[in-house]
């Protein structure tokens, strides 16, 4: 693999702190599986917002999972710029996909919805606040939050 998509420290450390998240939420199983995944040296980054930031010129995604080559790849951005709660989400979703065989990709995006309603409620009960409203920890992110689909969603807007 071209050192280009291989993992930083920094970005290996976004995901730890996503797989901390999924643990404290009481998603063990799945945090376990994408530990599997990253220390297998099986998680890759590109830029998947640009058609030319990467092998299948792809756009608009925050993460894809390869079946044959059992490889997740995750947008180098959403690692930079999102908050480790919402970066949790997308590696999740590319777990459910590793995960689960078959393929029925409804059943694995009710199992990936069910999974995320889970997360939400817990982050939001163990942190007193609305998963997807900015606060303390989250000033890093403050520029995602301010142009984010998940503010907007928040909002109503």
């Amino acid at each position: 693999m071209p050192p280009s998509y291989t993992l930083t420290a920094e970005q290996r450390s976004v995901l730890l702190e996503a797989l901390a998240i999924l643990e404290a939420t009481g998603l063990q199983r799945w945090a376990i599986s994408g530990r599997s995944y990253l220390d297998a040296g099986r998680v890759f980054v590109a830029d998947l917002e640009r058609r030319t930031g990467n092998p299948w010129g792809i756009a608009g995604y925050d993460g894809v999972y390869l079946p044959h080559e059992r490889q997740i790849w995750l947008n180098a951005n959403s690692l930079r710029y999102m908050a480790p709660r919402h970066v949790a989400m997308v590696f999740l979703n590319e777990i459910v996909h590793a995960v689960t065989p078959g393929d029925d990709t409804h059943a694995e995006h009710e199992m990936y919805n069910a999974l995320v309603r889970q997360l939400r409620r817990e982050w939001e009960r163990l942190h007193n606040r609305p998963f997807n409203e900015a606060g303390p920890g989250d000033e890093r992110y403050a520029a995602w939050f301010e142009d984010s689909y998940w503010r907007k969603e928040a909002s109503g807007g």
